[in-house]
């Protein structure tokens, strides 16, 4: 459970003085939310920062009484010039809308190698945020929301530069990365980040500015001056600013950005957060992780002895109650869930669960995506380790639909331990995109066409 500390909100702000002020210490669990939603006062949590708050659970707080401050790049806790309202609404969000902006944040951290240095982490998060975001040339405020100057942006893909150093900010400290947001009032603001022992400054509204013209983001301004040449454009001087300080950075160079820019390109395994951990009252552990939701019930992957499995429950119901073998086998089965095909999650047409000799399983799930009448996208989902931390591994495959029609008796066993094991779907990522090939009686095949005219693979491996 998390750790609520009152804080004595200044009288000098007509935003904080009507509310009784908590920072959170730790991460909000359903037993907290249970406790928040009882309480009937006006109610104001401060967050350092969204990193390890889970984004269904705080979909669950009342927004009628709770709203949340999360301070980020504008900590008016520490520093005295954003210690006014017009600062200090930038960071109030409601529940939902928090939500909303963690789950965009999860999907961009679903796509960073585990194995990245801090450099690649950065630069992909640096890179999704610039191709999938744009200057705010409209209305700052959209349904009521500041979306220019504060963490909104991401929900409406759109900023300033004080919108845009927040939102990286924010996504740096979800990484553990340590990065500044620095700012000159009615003027600029940017970040100074800390890469693998070294500080580089980044200009992000420059670049989201400046990509070329199929919309790629050049990385003119990511690392590419010193701390003289930088603080001293007009737009990033800080000689006025008393609570700002000059950082001594670092170059990247052109070859150093294109090596990165290669290594984060390259076809990949997903990983999802760390799963989480749960012993139900008869001492049974379980780990599990939610994946969204579908026909108003909540989706999740449990795991127990590494078997994993789909678990259904009615939406903010707390599912962990239902944790037990009994339950598990039951609930996801194929047969069995309470959701028809049609109603399975999004992009996912059937799943199956295949088990290896070594005793580890998967689970198949088809998507939507189709690149020709025979070949289509699969999603292949298991559990592993990572630097001692239990996390979801999602594999995108490509492969012939025989993957999941084919009804031979010894097709699981060919699917898990020939065609989808670790070592070979491992080896297609790196080399062929992931594509797998297909089944045909006991034998595994392969659509030459497809590869070299739709992957460009010229060579088998």
């Amino acid at each position: 459970m998390a750790r609520f500390v009152e804080v004595k909100a200044p009288s000098s702000s007509l935003t904080l003085s009507s509310k009784r002020c908590f920072l959170v210490n730790g991460q909000i669990t359903f037993e907290d939310v249970n406790q928040l939603n009882s309480l009937n006062q006006p109610i104001l949590l401060l967050l350092n920062n969204t990193k390890g708050q889970n984004s269904e659970i705080i979909s669950l707080i009342d927004g009628r009484n709770i709203k949340f401050s999360v301070l980020g790049g504008l900590d008016y806790i520490n520093k005295r010039k954003y210690l006014d309202d017009k600062y200090i609404n930038r960071t109030i969000l409601y529940p939902k809308n928090l939500s909303n902006i963690i789950k965009i944040f999860e999907s961009i951290e679903r796509k960073i190698d585990y194995s990245w240095t801090e450099s690649q982490k950065c630069m992909y998060v640096y890179r999704s945020l610039c191709e999938s975001m744009f200057y705010n040339n409209g209305s700052d405020f959209i349904n009521g929301l500041d979306v220019s100057r504060s963490l909104n942006g991401l929900l409406y893909n759109r900023a300033v530069c004080a919108g845009f150093a927040l939102i990286f900010k924010e996504m740096m400290d979800r990484l553990g990365i340590y990065c500044l947001y620095q700012n000159v009032p009615s003027n600029h603001s940017w970040n100074a980040v800390r890469l693998d022992g070294d500080y580089y400054l980044l200009d992000l509204t420059w670049d989201v500015c400046n990509k070329s013209r199929d919309g790629k983001c050049t990385f003119e301004y990511f690392g590419t001056q010193d701390s003289k040449d930088f603080y001293s454009h007009w737009a990033h001087d800080i000689r006025s600013q008393s609570e700002e300080i000059v950082i001594p950075s670092k170059v990247k160079t052109k070859n150093q950005i294109q090596n990165d820019l290669e290594i984060i390109s390259r076809p990949k395994t997903l990983y999802t957060h760390e799963m989480k951990h749960y012993s139900n009252p008869n001492g049974d552990s379980y780990n599990y992780i939610y994946l969204g939701e579908s026909a108003g019930l909540d989706i999740y992957v449990a795991e127990r002895n590494n078997a994993i499995n789909y678990f259904y429950t009615d939406k903010n119901d707390d599912f962990r109650k239902y944790l037990s073998d009994k339950a598990l086998s039951t609930a996801c089965s194929y047969n069995d869930h309470n959701l028809s095909k049609n109603e399975l999650p999004a992009n996912i047409k059937r799943l199956s669960r295949y088990s290896r000799d070594d005793g580890s399983n998967f689970l198949l799930c088809q998507t939507n995506k189709k690149f020709n009448s025979n070949v289509k996208e699969y999603l292949m989902i298991e559990p592993t380790l990572i630097g001692g931390k239990k996390v979801l591994k999602r594999t995108s495959i490509i492969s012939e639909n025989d993957l999941v029609n084919n009804k031979n008796a010894d097709f699981k066993h060919i699917v898990a331990n020939r065609l989808l094991s670790p070592e070979r779907v491992s080896r297609k990522i790196q080399y062929f995109n992931g594509y797998v090939g297909f089944v045909s009686g006991n034998m595994i095949c392969y659509d030459r066409t497809f590869e070299t005219e739709e992957l460009g693979i010229q060579n088998r491996h």
